[in-house]
């Protein structure tokens, strides 16, 4: 740097001028292991000849040498800890279970190590007020901290306020000082402890003179800031036992004015343990570029760092992208610049946010949400699917035929035997219960991966590290004697994943450094971009997660509060400020129900309080809505118009009512699916929509039917099936044929609720309005049931007579006895815009040519196969009628309504010259090739339209 050393080239020059070699023979204690290395680095400047590198260590393994223990498994620790709190809750009715007590165990085992760390009286804090006969054991607090426990636990005290939640606290809270006493005992039995308690254990040790002898005798204490009580202890201890030199890293901006809150610790420590050596403290105020940077989103601010690593042509060490939000470390990956050739990242890779974790989790919810049957086993649509879409299975099976087949079959549950024979798959796809065996049989899964797949080096390491934690988590919960139930396991199985990182390979003193805050200490770069300056994430709530020790309580008993948190950060931004000639300040400015979208205070402090003059820079987004334009295709292009051709004079080839309605509806939806043969994406949905809803009921009524077919007023027949078992079962046949697709019969209670609950509404649909109807009837027979119609149409197009033909499958034909047809569609939904017992029209104009409500599916549909009926009947009265299911009681009419007439349609033939009329004309527009495919106007039809993405009207 060209305003002088950093500060760890500062501690090696001073170090080695002091002792020469003999720098070797001491121990020194850095608060990383990423500021050894730099350390390192700056001595073999200074040396001029070969030597041993001087040893270096940690406080943490220190404390461990003092204390002799050694950190516990967090699992293990947990374990013990139930059973000393299940020891204390014998009296209880229904004694806590393992896995409900697990996640508060842990939260119980945070609040002690705060609690050892800081070396708090656990006599006191752990008291209930109400059990002192006075506060003379208060004595070493001051009368302001008094007070706050006095009036906390007056605020708590359940005689004067009876809550169900002050209660439960008294109770838990009268449990702890015991348990944490015998907890704390168990834990030094077993040579372990969280590392609170060892550093609790060191400091106490060395009170009394019971430590052993440390295995150096000089010791350098460099680049430390906040320090606990029982840190504290252990640095006095050393000050006083042995040669100790103290390098503390400040400047004396903050230092010396008591008001800012950087130099809160670093003031005390000043004071306690005085430095060997002072460097250069005033350089956070010598002249340095500050620019700081609003974004609109976290992904700009990547991409704005990336640009100015480019611009500033950053390939060497003295550059660091500090990270105070750790989930933008794989965006700040791909932001980089494709020049960089170097670059050293301290944070690690998440497993979290690799596909190999997706792959474990998919893998973990397929068993666990896997359906055992009497004779079968069946695993949830939505895990199959999603492990057969997985990348790693992507050339090593044959994924695409079976998805295919689910969905076709629309099977919930797939069966097991589907996958037999199938290599990796029937692998993949075999049942597991316990944590531990599906822990070992998530590991054969990867290993199968990794046989059948081509090579892949990454992902094989992850493998591996993931095939290492389900070992050591199976070993951890074999150790504590405890039976772990199977949801536990797995729950506990995702948490070690998630938090597991792979370090990074590459040179440490190479390349740009991208690091979190804490790896960024005593370390000093010339150019800095810090990322995510926002107030949320800097300082942030550092001491949001949950604790059994209130506020107060840690305020009066000089435990860490936020205030603290707030100075340590502090401490962390303006020394990375300190040596830096070129300062980058980008946050995200976008507030949301999470962010405030609020700059960091430093920033504030920096700009009001410094003599700095910072930059500003707002980056913002060009939004600006799209133009609704028109969109026209023209039917002459030679494929659409080929697409066409192919509905013109071939019978093979059949226009469906479906179809046709699309076009009458909007002519650029029927071309989205019918010429460019476009659909939704193929989805198996558990929820029963509309229309399968519909294809249930009408299955289960042609079932139902059948054996009437012909039967001459069958109406005693029809009440006799009311209510009866054989309706349900019918139903039930329907759900596993017409909505499983399953041969066999599935026994219900493999169906889950949902299915179980839309048989219950199908059977009291038909038991209570249609049998009834029907029953009602007189004179009349059944002759139809799906009967499939097809039907010729002759049109003048194109300047010739083609002919379209049609196809259709009428639900129902019933023949009256004065010889009338009834043309019956059943429908399961509502009549469209009116609010009486069935569909009302205008006229038959309307139905082609109208907007909205106007345009209607089911009278088109219904007008459509009594056409067809007419052709084949020519002297019978066919009357168009719609049976809406769910209207058809009381004075229901299932005929159509027409409102200019104010009757009822009893007889198409009064209608049928219009509607051949308006037919034909649509028909033509349809294959004119000079008119093109072009929006509808009423934007209602686009509310429920698959294609309204692409259309993209406003």
């Amino acid at each position: 740097m060209s305003h002088g050393r950093t500060f760890l080239e500062s501690v090696a020059h001073d170090l080695w001028q002091s002792y020469g070699e003999a720098v070797q023979e001491i121990n020194i204690l850095f608060p990383s292991r990423r500021a050894s290395l730099f350390f390192r680095e700056a001595l073999s400047t200074e040396i001029e000849t070969p030597m041993w590198c001087p040893q270096t260590t940690s406080i943490d393994e220190i404390a461990e040498q003092l204390s002799g223990l050694t950190t516990g498994d967090r699992i293990r620790m947990v374990a013990e800890l139930y059973k000393i709190w299940i020891a204390h809750s014998a009296k209880e009715v229904k004694p806590e279970s393992f896995d409900s007590f697990f996640f508060w165990g842990e939260m119980l085992i945070a609040d002690f190590d705060t609690v050892d760390k800081y070396m708090i009286d656990t006599e006191m804090l752990l008291s209930n007020l109400s059990d002192l006969h006075d506060l003379d054991g208060f004595h070493t607090l001051s009368a302001e901290q008094v007070r706050i426990i006095e009036e906390f636990w007056n605020s708590i005290d359940t005689n004067i306020d009876t809550s169900t939640h002050k209660q439960k606290f008294n109770t838990i809270w009268r449990k702890l000082r015991p348990v944490y006493k015998q907890f704390r005992e168990r834990l030094t039995e077993l040579g372990i402890g969280y590392s609170g308690l060892i550093y609790r254990t060191a400091a106490e040790k060395t009170r009394c003179g019971e430590c052993p002898e440390l295995s150096s005798q000089h010791y350098a204490v460099v680049g430390m800031n906040a320090l606990s009580n029982s840190e504290k202890e252990i640095l006095k201890y050393l000050k006083a036992n042995y040669l100790v030199d103290f390098y503390w890293d400040y400047d004396r901006y903050y230092t010396d004015n008591r008001h800012n809150e950087a130099g809160l610790f670093m003031r005390d420590n000043l004071r306690r343990f005085p430095p060997k050596a002072t460097f250069d403290c005033e350089r956070l105020t010598s002249p340095k570029s500050i620019r700081v940077v609003s974004t609109p989103s976290d992904a700009v601010q990547c991409k704005y760092a990336g640009k100015r690593l480019a611009e500033m042509d950053a390939t060497d060490k003295n550059t660091a992208v500090v990270l105070t939000d750790e989930n933008l470390l794989m965006p700040m990956l791909y932001s980089l610049p494709e020049q960089m050739q170097s670059v050293n990242i301290t944070m690690g890779y998440p497993i979290r946010g690799d596909i190999a974790y997706s792959f474990c989790e998919r893998l973990i919810e397929l068993q666990r949400r896997k359906r055992e049957g009497k004779n079968s086993i069946a695993f949830y649509h939505s895990d199959v699917t999603g492990i057969l879409a997985h990348a790693y299975l992507a050339g090593i099976a044959d994924t695409r035929e079976l998805t295919n087949i689910i969905l076709e079959r629309r099977m919930i549950y797939v069966p097991q035997d589907l996958f037999e024979g199938r290599g990796i798959l029937e692998t993949i796809f075999s049942p597991q219960s316990g944590g531990a065996n599906i822990g070992r049989y998530i590991q054969q899964v990867m290993s199968a991966v990794m046989e059948c797949a081509e090579q892949d080096a990454m992902r094989n390491e992850l493998f591996t590290v993931i095939a290492d934690q389900i070992d050591k988590l199976a070993n951890s919960i074999e150790s504590c004697g405890l039976e772990v139930e199977e949801k536990t396991h797995l729950t506990l199985l995702r948490k070690v994943l998630q938090s597991t990182n792979v370090p990074f390979e590459g040179e440490p003193l190479v390349g740009v450094q991208i690091m979190g805050f804490l790896e960024s200490r005593a370390l000093d770069f010339r150019n800095v971009i810090i990322l995510s300056m926002s107030d949320d994430h800097c300082p942030g709530n550092r001491l949001s997660q949950p604790s059994y020790i209130p506020y107060k309580l840690r305020k009066a008993y000089g435990m860490p509060t936020p205030e603290e948190q707030e100075a340590m950060y502090a401490y962390y931004f303006y020394r990375l400020m300190q040596r830096a000639e070129n300062v980058e300040l980008v946050y995200c400015s976008r507030s949301d129900e999470r962010n405030t979208g609020e700059q960091s205070r430093y920033i504030s402090q920096l700009a009001y309080e410094s003599p700095h003059t910072l930059e500003r820079l707002d980056i913002q987004l060009n939004v600006t809505s799209t133009v609704d334009r028109e969109i026209e295709l023209s039917k002459q292009d030679n494929e659409i118009g080929d697409k066409l051709n192919l509905w013109l004079d071939n019978p093979e080839h059949k226009l469906s009512h479906s179809r046709f309605f699309k076009f009458i509806e909007c002519p650029l939806k029927f071309y989205f699916d019918s010429i460019a043969d476009l659909s939704p994406t193929d989805e198996l949905n558990e929820e029963v929509d509309g229309s399968t809803f519909g294809n249930i009921l009408h299955y289960a009524m042609h079932k139902l039917y059948t054996p009437l077919l012909n039967v001459h007023n069958p109406s005693e027949e029809i009440r006799a099936l009311i209510g009866s078992a054989r309706v349900r079962e019918v139903v039930t046949e329907s759900v596993n044929e017409a909505y499983l697709c399953i041969k066999k019969s599935l026994s219900t209670d493999e169906w889950g609720g949902t299915l179980r609950m839309i048989r219950n509404v199908v059977v009291r649909y038909i038991n209570t309005n249609i049998l009834p109807f029907d029953a009602a009837k007189k004179n009349y027979t059944i002759i139809g049931l799906e009967d499939k119609r097809n039907m010729p149409f002759e049109i003048q197009v194109n300047g010739r007579t083609h002919t379209v033909w049609f196809y259709g499958s009428v639900d129902r034909i019933d023949r009256l006895d004065d010889g009338t047809l009834e043309v019956i569609d059943y429908k399961t939904g509502r009549p469209k815009g009116t609010n009486n017992s069935n569909e009302q029209i205008s006229d038959i104009a309307t139905l082609f040519e109208g907007t909205g409500d106007e345009v209607i599916s089911s009278v088109l549909q219904t007008l459509l196969y009594s056409e067809m009926l007419t052709r084949d009947y020519p002297d019978a009265v066919v009357r168009p009628t719609l049976y809406y299911v769910r209207k058809m009681r009381g004075e229901y009419s299932p005929l159509i309504f027409d409102k200019n007439r104010d009757t009822e349609i009893t007889s198409y033939a009064d209608y049928a010259a219009d509607f051949r009329h308006y037919f034909t004309e649509a028909l033509t527009r349809l294959f004119t090739l000079s008119q093109s495919f072009t929006r509808c106007t009423d934007t209602k039809t686009c509310q429920y339209c698959d294609f309204e993405q692409l259309c993209n009207r406003k």
